[in-house]
């Protein structure tokens, strides 16, 4: 059994994903797959028996997504649970003549039904649980509804029939986010007490206060499974786009691309001692695109924001202060700067892992032959997408940089190097084994900054960090003096690393 920590954390990470598949689409309903995460983790990955491998097994469970707009969702539940490829679904979603099209293509596997068309999910999935019922087979079948999608279609028809057949196989979820293209439900038609609609109809009704809750929704499925003679249904209150303080609560987030200034965010989780999820705060950062498309953030933003967004949690949670026992930090790997060591001030933005800018570094360095070379020692292909040409880069076109590179007055790193660095004033210059790694500076055989790279970029490799287990001390820190009592920063990870160790 996953435990809700470890869906929570998932349900998160479905989230960049989905976010990642639109933005390379340019199109998808955001606000709707980020209401609707928490209610298709907790199936997938806890309630529904389904196999990738037997995606047509007779006695599988079957799952209908009936607001079919929410496909972007469903695609990243998909893929993580194995039934699709992550990689071919966002360099071929929303593409002309693509088969990863904006709504549920019951040809893909794990796919029971198309439902471009709102409003007949439910009436489907009422032949699916009375067929199963006629040949006797244990399974059961789910379907999801959004709330702005029970005023169309054969929604009460289905309603209507579900109780009639006693189908206790039969549990529907309405995703209760209140809002839909136009506007708010319940100017457009009301959907007044759906607790009590529903259950004038004979359904066991379930009503989830918070539905973006995975404790809750476990709760209500494992209840509606033990509900007998009649069919369930969970009114899941969700928050549409939620996850996003940009997105959260907003119509005009029915169907949107982020842009790259909404994108990009500094984010501040509050965890208990037993990894409980207690609050997170965001805080968006910019993305400075020049005329040439090079792409940067600004270091001291981030530093700034880091702070900001962990003030701000700690009093939105209510708690004490001095009960914070301790931080970590969790990076984007391959976004690299680097800074004067005496005054501890950039020499320029951070170079974003996006960029492309030292290109041509990469290129001449493949030309003397040493791209083969670099790929066995670090296990990485030559490519400017990781910080070795960026820092080379930066060396080569910031003034005054190769004068204080000489008189070793630099510092260099990814962001977790620069926030420890600056959390702790200046007193920690480190970085981990999952950070290092991806500068393409680091020998994975001897786990050490690797001399002959170095020299090949053009950087000393004694003026490079630290390199220290994830679960190091890196430091203590007061966040910029709002805490009274310094705490020790405790892990240090990269973020698809930080998301393999929390699932």
């Amino acid at each position: 059994m996953n435990t809700d920590t470890n869906l929570k954390a998932l349900a998160y990470k479905l989230r960049q994903d989905t976010v990642e598949m639109i933005r390379a689409g340019k199109a998808g309903h955001i606000g709707g797959d980020m209401s609707v995460m928490e209610i298709l983790t907790e199936l997938y990955f806890e309630q529904l028996n389904v196999d990738p491998q037997n995606p047509n097994d007779p006695d599988r469970d079957m799952f209908v997504l009936s607001k079919g707009h929410s496909m972007e969702a469903y695609y990243s539940v998909l893929a993580e649970k194995g039934f699709l490829d992550k990689a071919d679904i966002i360099k071929n979603f929303s593409k002309f003549g693509s088969k990863y099209i904006g709504h549920p293509n019951n040809k893909l596997p794990g796919i029971e039904m198309n439902s471009g068309s709102l409003g007949h999910g439910l009436p489907v999935c009422v032949g699916m649980a009375k067929a199963s019922k006629m040949d006797k087979r244990g399974n059961r079948v789910y379907v999801v509804m959004g709330d702005g999608e029970l005023a169309e279609g054969s929604v009460w028809e289905g309603v209507m029939a579900a109780r009639q057949y006693r189908l206790d196989n039969l549990c529907a979820v309405v995703d209760r986010n209140r809002l839909q293209i136009s506007g708010n439900t319940e100017d457009i038609m009301g959907h007044d007490d759906l607790y009590a609609r529903f259950g004038s109809f004979g359904w066991n009704v379930i009503d989830v206060s918070d539905g973006n809750d995975i404790d809750l929704l476990r709760d209500a499925f494992e209840a509606a499974k033990k509900h007998k003679d009649a069919p369930s249904v969970i009114i899941a209150n969700t928050v549409k786009g939620k996850g996003s303080p940009v997105m959260e609560g907003k119509v005009d987030w029915h169907h949107r691309v982020p842009t790259d200034e909404e994108y990009v965010a500094t984010k501040a989780l509050l965890l208990n001692e037993s990894g409980k999820l207690l609050g997170r705060t965001d805080i968006q950062h910019r993305q400075i695109v020049n005329k040439d498309g090079r792409v940067s953030h600004s270091p001291e933003e981030i530093y700034e924001n880091t702070v900001k967004a962990a003030r701000l949690l700690i009093e939105q949670s209510g708690i004490d202060k001095r009960e914070i026992a301790c931080m970590g930090i969790s990076n984007q790997r391959e976004t690299s700067l680097a800074w004067d060591k005496e005054t501890g001030k950039p020499v320029c933005d951070a170079i974003v892992w996006q960029c492309s800018r030292s290109a041509d570094i990469c290129d001449e360095v493949e030309k003397l032959g040493y791209g083969e070379l670099i790929r066995q020692k670090t296990g990485i292909k030559l490519s400017p997408y990781f910080p070795a040409s960026k820092l080379a880069w930066i060396l080569r076109n910031i003034d005054g940089t190769l004068e204080k590179a000489k008189n070793r007055q630099l510092c260099y790193g990814t962001i977790d190097t620069w926030l420890i660095y600056k959390l702790t004033n200046g007193r920690e210059y480190k970085t981990d084994y999952s950070n290092a790694s991806r500068t393409q500076l680091f020998n994975i055989y001897d786990l050490k900054w690797d001399g002959e790279i170095c020299d090949i970029f053009g950087i000393n490799k004694s003026d490079l960090a630290e390199v220290c287990d994830s679960d190091s001390d890196f430091g203590a820190t007061t966040l910029g003096e709002y805490l009274d009592e310094p705490i020790p920063i405790h892990g240090v990870l990269g973020d698809s690393h930080g998301a393999l160790f929390g699932h």
